[in-house]
């Protein structure tokens, strides 16, 4: 009898060691879990406060577009504080314009600052921004590739960099080469061999009015990307248009990017900057006032057939070449007024300058 009361004994003590094991096991794994949500919980306010920081840095372009007033004076380079001190700072200061989670503020020189507050967490941003007013260009067309092939079938074609007004009539003003690339060979192959032909080319410089500037003054790829950001109108894919089409106005000018090849074999006119992230075939009659960029491949074609104007400038990106080819009677004509109304979009964020402080 004692023997098997010792063993229910044991068997009790077993069981209530067990229990202790298994609530143990039980709390430590509520313990865990409550851990890892916290953790996840503090970890999403810390990657949206950036998400809100980087909200901020477009707001504030915007602001700078729309009204910018709100955004008071710049503050010294120079900060006063650093590290943690530094952010609390910002965050709780009257600087800048504050709406909601976001606060914008402008630093001398050229700075906009983005704080993004999400719980506890205070994220701040800061990048350089551009002015991007554009009174000139390199000249009527712009060419920037290693190496280039122009083939000229006709005689009625005009590249021009004299000044023209808006609807392409001779102004006295600015002018520059009717054609600038950025190599000697893009020069050479760009050069028609026609006599007459290249009586066509004409600008600042003797006929052909054709020069090279190694130095590269405008990045035309970087430079649209900045401008990608404010489009009011993007088209997905390669892109024909046969039919008519209008894109912006004079009073309203557009910024259209062709995410791909675009093909006009309708009647296209439009204001404003036209970006085309692949080839372009200019074809039926077509008139673009402001800044046409064809920022395409390793090679890029872009070909002018019918009559398609443009009436500010022109400029073709290739990694490796350019191939430019006109048939008709098309035209590329440099004009400071047009370029200046409809294609000056003022002050956006340069990218390669972001950080975080």
């Amino acid at each position: 009898m004692k023997q098997m009361n010792g063993r229910r004994g044991a068997a009790l003590v077993m069981v209530f060691v067990l229990g202790i094991g298994v609530l143990l096991l039980i709390l430590a794994v509520m313990a865990f879990a409550y851990s890892s949500l916290t953790f996840t919980a503090s970890r999403t306010d810390y990657i949206n406060s950036l998400m809100v920081a980087e909200s901020a840095l477009n707001h504030g372009m915007r602001l700078m577009h729309q009204d910018p007033d709100l955004l008071a004076e710049p503050i010294d380079e120079e900060f006063p504080y650093d590290g943690q001190e530094l952010i609390v700072w910002l965050r709780d200061s009257a600087l800048g314009y504050t709406d909601g989670d976001m606060k914008m503020i402008l630093q001398d020189p050229d700075y906009v600052i983005g704080v993004g507050t999400d719980q506890k967490y205070t994220r701040v941003v800061r990048a350089r921004y551009v002015d991007l007013t554009f009174d000139s260009s390199p000249a009527a067309l712009y060419v920037d590739a290693p190496s280039g092939t122009g083939e000229y079938l006709g005689n009625a074609f005009e590249i021009n960099g004299n000044d023209h007004d808006v609807d392409g009539n001779p102004v006295a003003g600015n002018e520059g080469p009717g054609i600038l690339t950025t190599s000697d060979d893009a020069t050479d192959g760009l050069t028609p061999s026609g006599h007459q032909q290249q009586d066509n080319i004409t600008g600042s410089t003797p006929d052909p009015s054709i020069e090279t500037d190694t130095s590269v003054p405008v990045d035309i790829s970087a430079l649209s990307e900045s401008i990608e950001s404010f489009a009011d109108e993007v088209i997905t894919g390669d892109t024909k248009i046969a039919g008519n089409k209008t894109f912006g106005s004079e009073d309203d000018p557009a910024i259209v990017v062709i995410d791909g090849d675009l093909e006009v074999t309708g009647c296209v006119e439009g204001w404003g900057i036209l970006i085309v992230k692949g080839d372009f075939h200019g074809q039926g009659t077509f008139c673009w006032h402001g800044l046409l960029i064809v920022d395409g491949g390793d090679v890029t074609s872009a070909e002018g057939n019918g009559t398609p104007d443009v009436i500010g400038a022109m400029w073709i990106k290739g990694r490796t070449e350019v191939d430019l080819e006109i048939r008709g009677n098309p035209g590329i004509l440099y004009s400071t007024e047009a370029l200046a109304l409809f294609a000056s979009i003022g002050p956006v964020i340069d990218r390669s300058s972001w950080e975080e402080l």
